[in-house]
């Protein structure tokens, strides 16, 4: 991450993982996301998770655009989630698509 910083370059995952540990230090529950997502392809985003009065709400980071969107929104660029990595724990999907969450992968 030192030469994300000093050369102010990276890719969508290098931004992602910068992020991602951003929002962690803020006491944020942050995953880095990897996936496919409109216009950008195969990309990286950061999933948070925040508490809200009636329980917990999801949102996904673009961090090409700084774009948060909700992932109930019918705009939100994520087409397809391949792996989620935390702190904690690396989840690997079945890459299904976003429009169906409520799929069971097995």
């Amino acid at each position: 991450m030192q030469q994300v910083l000093r050369l102010l370059s990276g890719d969508s995952e290098d931004h992602a993982v910068l992020l991602c540990c951003f929002l962690m230090y803020l006491g944020k529950k942050a995953w880095l996301l990897l996936g496919v997502g409109i216009p950008h392809g195969p990309t990286a985003y950061v999933l948070t998770r925040e508490e809200e009065q009636h329980g917990f709400n999801y949102w996904l980071w673009d961090p090409a655009s700084g774009q948060k969107y909700s992932i109930q929104d019918s705009f939100c660029p994520l087409q397809k989630v391949f792996c989620l990595i935390n702190d904690e724990n690396v989840s690997v999907c079945s890459a299904f698509p976003v429009s169906d969450p409520h799929r069971h992968v097995e």
